[in-house]
């Protein structure tokens, strides 16, 4: 209750809770992956497994459930699994909870309860927890305890001090990847983005287009449609030669970004 109590003193006030579900349906309407339903490929098949042996011993085991804490548990996971089975985001969060109910399911709990009693000495001998005191783990909490533009220590550099420098001197607007907005207001925090990794701030019609410029003559219009100077691009993508057939020059590459203007900057599109 003080938890709901605490989103009434934000801005939004009580519009935050139907601004939840209508987020929830632009991120159908927009198709972002992680809100997209789990497909049978191979990469979800470690989850159908589980929930397909989740539902089958809770239907069929439920009634065996002996205490009020269990069966809790088993009517999280069912609840989880909904979720889960309408979006992939909600799959982790399943298998947290699907795991210990399955072992409720699966092992009797004066069983469990057995194991436990002739494991507890183990189990305050491993609360001890003497081997978080090696020093690889204080190296470790030093590390975490750095500032996030410690790209040495973490050996994250997703974009290059020339890629930024590149990106910093484009005429703006530019065009840049849903997935690498944040990485340009992040290191390049002076320069708007077309799009970034959050779909809520953008009208619903912007992510469509970016979304179905898939041709070189979608892409064209979406571009002159926003007037766009300056596109950033990921190395590899389909964009980049189907901009340089079209007379765009390549200000900057690498092995993972390409940044490329018009021709006649400035005059393209007219005056700003």
């Amino acid at each position: 209750m003080l938890a709901f109590g605490a989103t009434l003193l934000t801005p939004l006030g009580v519009s935050l809770w139907p601004e939840v579900w209508r987020s929830l349906n632009r991120s159908q309407v927009n198709r972002i992956s992680e809100w997209m339903p789990p497909v049978f490929e191979p990469r979800f098949a470690l989850f159908w497994i589980l929930a397909l042996a989740f539902a089958w011993l809770a239907a069929t085991r439920w009634r065996f459930l002996e205490h009020h804490a269990d069966r809790f548990l088993v009517a999280v996971s069912v609840f989880l699994l909904v979720l889960a089975i309408r979006a992939s985001r909600n799959v982790v969060p399943f298998a947290l909870v699907a795991v210990p109910a399955l072992s409720r399911l699966l092992w009797l709990r004066a069983e469990v309860a057995r194991r436990h009693q002739a494991a507890g000495r183990d189990g305050a001998q491993w609360l001890d927890l003497p081997s978080l005191r090696h020093p690889s783990w204080s190296r470790s909490w030093r590390f975490i305890g750095t500032g996030p533009r410690s790209r040495p220590v973490r050996n994250w550099d997703p974009l290059s001090p020339q890629a930024a420098s590149a990106i910093r001197s484009c005429p703006p607007p530019i065009y840049n990847h849903y997935d690498a907005g944040g990485f340009i207001i992040w290191f390049v925090p002076e320069q708007r983005v077309f799009l970034d990794s959050r779909q809520d701030p953008y009208p619903p019609r912007l992510i469509r287009a970016h979304r179905e410029a898939t041709t070189p003559a979608a892409l064209g219009e979406m571009l002159e449609r926003y007037r766009i100077r300056c596109a950033v691009i990921e190395a590899g993508s389909y964009e980049a030669p189907a901009l340089r057939a079209n007379g765009w020059a390549i200000m900057y590459v690498d092995t993972r970004w390409t940044v490329m203007t018009p021709p006649a900057v400035g005059r393209a599109y007219g005056p700003s």
